[in-house]
């Protein structure tokens, strides 16, 4: 008799471990404990080879603050909404395989703290008329692995890369070619990973959920909301000194100055410095300590991004492809001269001399640094309490690159061929 209630006892609480996944995803609304949309849509455990880094097919709306200033009287609120394709990256559902331009880059093209109609992929999409695909997070591996772009080649493919991480292209494996990538890309047998859209029923979807079961999913996600919950608690404990003190100013609007926090500037200063930011009180711009190191780089290491770079540029001038890079300059870079005089901070041109290096290898730079140092005092490119662009940023980049392609595929700028 025992062993029967023992037995019903473990069924039960087998049942209640199955059942929990999705019993949290019902009842727990996407990004609850998540301080952003970006946060409450990225995968915990990634690794699909031809899938993005963002859960496939969903849509959030969320209210949220700079990745510097949150929690703090810099931070300014925002609406923004998301929407992730069937692949896992974020792009608004065009119903092709088939782009024009393809931007591989990082969570500056993914659009961190802007909304889907703000992207770089999206505005440049209206300003050319072409069809333009946003692969972000996204590396080169991850565009060899995507038999979309093997199978439908691109006219236009640019790497976008901030300037802080340059250096990654150097010493980090993932941004160097992987052969068994290139070889399944120049294969005529490519492994199908992600079937085409004309070869679907109306019920399949690219994704590797109807191979693997859809609990792998639900766990994944129960860990990932769980894990945001403790970090952000955590965080809570660790940096707010003042529950009530350092809540936002409601009224500071979008992209607008912040007012001078009331509450002690040392105290202000004292969490800032927790989380390695400087503050400037006057303009309310925040400034990442991390990104002053970036600036003073290895002759060596310099050398060795250009080397791969070239071999970017190679690979796709032999599949007829035009290579674009697309450096973004840092925000300490572009308003060097409002970060705090406290910071030590000494600006050097690296930018500036990177792309000559570049430009000597022939290969084709697309330089927005000048014309963010043009514009930085007529209107704010970055957002005041983050670290990323902002639309403003956004859309000067976009008329650069309109005019840049226009000339490349001899479009007018309605983006019509001619």
């Amino acid at each position: 008799m025992n062993s029967k209630y023992l037995f019903i006892g473990k069924a039960a609480v087998f049942c209640a471990l199955l059942l929990l996944p999705f019993a949290l995803q019902l009842t727990i609304p996407e990004g609850m404990f998540s301080s952003n949309a970006a946060a409450a849509l990225l995968k915990y455990n990634y690794n699909e080879q031809g899938y993005g880094p963002f859960y496939q097919g969903e849509q959030i709306e969320k209210e949220e603050e700079g990745d510097l200033g949150r929690g703090t009287p810099f931070a300014v609120k925002r609406k923004t909404a998301w929407i992730i394709d069937e692949y896992g990256y974020r792009n608004t559902p065009l119903g092709t395989d088939k782009y024009d331009v393809v931007i591989i880059g990082d969570s500056n093209i993914a659009g961190y703290g802007l909304s889907q109609n703000e992207i770089l992929g999206t505005v440049l999409m209206q300003k050319t008329g072409l069809k333009v695909y946003s692969l972000s997070i996204a590396n080169i591996n991850m565009y060899l692995s995507d038999r979309r772009f093997q199978d439908n080649l691109p006219k236009i493919v640019i790497f976008a890369a901030i300037e802080k991480s340059v250096d990654g292209l150097a010493s980090s494996r993932k941004y160097q070619i992987d052969q068994k990538f290139l070889r399944n890309a120049s294969s005529s047998n490519r492994t199908q990973i992600n079937p085409p859209i004309e070869q679907r029923t109306s019920t399949e979807k690219p994704t590797i959920k109807k191979h693997q079961s859809r609990l792998f999913e639900a766990y994944d996600k129960m860990f990932f909301k769980l894990t945001i919950f403790r970090h952000s608690k955590q965080q809570l404990q660790k940096h707010l000194f003042n529950k009530n003190a350092f809540l936002p100013d409601k009224n500071i609007e979008k992209e607008q100055h912040a007012s001078k926090p009331e509450i002690p500037e040392s105290k202000v200063n004292e969490i800032l410095s927790a989380r390695q930011v400087f503050a400037n009180y006057t303009t309310g711009m925040l400034f990442s300590k991390g990104s002053q190191t970036a600036h003073f780089r290895n002759i060596n290491s310099i050398n060795q991004t250009a080397e791969t770079l070239s071999s970017y540029d190679k690979y796709f001038k032999q599949k007829g492809i035009k290579f674009m890079f697309l450096p973004i300059p840092d925000k300490e870079n572009i308003y060097y001269d409002d970060i705090p005089k406290n910071a030590n901070f000494t600006r050097q041109d690296f930018l500036g001399n990177y792309i000559k290096l570049l430009e000597e290898r022939d290969i084709d730079v697309i330089d927005i640094q000048t014309d963010f140092t043009q514009n930085r005092v007529r209107t704010p490119l970055y957002i005041l309490d983050d670290t990323h662009w902002n639309q403003n940023g956004v859309n000067l980049t976009a008329e650069i690159l309109a005019e840049k392609i226009s000339k490349t595929l001899n479009l007018p700028r309605n983006g019509t061929e001619t």
